[in-house]
């Protein structure tokens, strides 16, 4: 099995998604990571983080840290 790096994952995502570069990749995996954040506990979102490739890790830990919990809303298309 190939070692889950930064580069793996995003190239993962970039064929899931069917993006044309890994930059895209990265902006939606932040994105997505981010949002998924925003509406889990702080210990799901603890284990998640850890699940993550390092880099990605470090740079979502300030999000993962912060997690609201709980905080699904409804919201409009495109809001």
């Amino acid at each position: 099995m190939t070692p889950l790096t930064d580069e793996v994952f995003l190239s993962r995502v970039q064929t899931h998604v069917g993006q044309q570069d890994l930059d895209g990749a990265d902006q939606a995996t932040i994105a997505v990571l981010r949002t998924l954040f925003d509406s889990m506990s702080t210990t799901d979102a603890s284990a998640l983080s850890r699940a993550l490739p390092s880099g990605l890790r470090a740079r979502l830990g300030a999000a993962a840290g912060a997690a609201r919990g709980g905080g699904q809303h409804a919201v409009g298309p495109r809001d």
